[in-house]
Parts: C-alpha cells; structure tokens; sequence
C-alpha cells in the first residue's frame, strides 16, 4: 500500500501522539484503496500530493470531532429543573465525506486508460468505387 501520509504530515495542524497518528493513517489509507483500488500501486506523484491532501483532512476532521462525551448541564430555580444534553459524540458512516468519496476515485480515473474508438467509415480520401483518391 501506498504510503500517502507520515505522523509528521499531521504535526502543522493537530497535537495528535504519534502512535495515534501512525494508527490513524494507516486506518484512512486502507478506506482509501477501498474506495479508490488504482491508489494502491500508482507511482504518480501528482495522483499521490492530491491523496495526502484528502486522507489528510480527513484524519484532522476525525481528530477534531472530539472525546465522544455526553455533557449535561443542569439549572434548578426553586422547584423548576432544566437540564440540557449535548451529544458530543462523533456520528461517523464513514471516515471520508461523500465529496471526498467522489475526488479519491476521480484521482483512478485520471490514472486508468481510457477507451477509444476506431473510426472504420469511409473517409472523404475515398472514392465511390472503394479506390483510394491520387
């Protein structure tokens, strides 16, 4: 598998521990040849950059949405209570957004060959009788 990020990648935006990072990146690079397979043996350069910056924002963004708690706030006023919860924890389908999705496998798209087409219809070079024109 391509290695599309290092926990050095990540150091400049987010203080993750480099254990975590490492395990993180290795969690997003397998969804990443899940979703897009060409990523797993490309040598492209450019076809590599636009990965990193993907599985890259992808892992701030799982790093970011937070501990997972459930925090409750209570207030009381004589004989009324008001209590508010906030669920804090992340609702994950997925590690990577449906955009993200769509820019992985446009990066195979532009890596993989393309189908062409032969044209077999006589050409304007041609005669009626079938003899090619001096």
């Amino acid at each position: 598998m391509a290695d599309f990020l290092t926990p050095a990648d990540l150091a400049p935006f987010a203080d993750i521990a480099p254990a975590k990072a490492a395990a993180m990146i290795v969690d997003a690079s397998a969804q990443a040849v899940i979703v897009a397979p060409c990523l797993k043996t490309t040598t492209d350069a450019d076809v590599l950059a636009a990965a990193k910056a993907v599985l890259r924002a992808a892992i701030l963004r799982w790093e970011d949405a937070g501990s997972g708690a459930k925090v409750t706030k209570q207030r009381t006023s004589g004989p009324f209570s008001e209590g508010e919860t906030y669920d804090n924890r992340p609702h994950r389908n997925g590690l990577f957004w449906p955009d993200e999705i769509v820019t992985l496998q446009g990066l195979c798209d532009s890596t993989e060959s393309k189908a062409f087409a032969i044209d077999s219809l006589p050409g304007p070079d041609l005669d009626r009788v079938g003899g090619w024109l001096a």
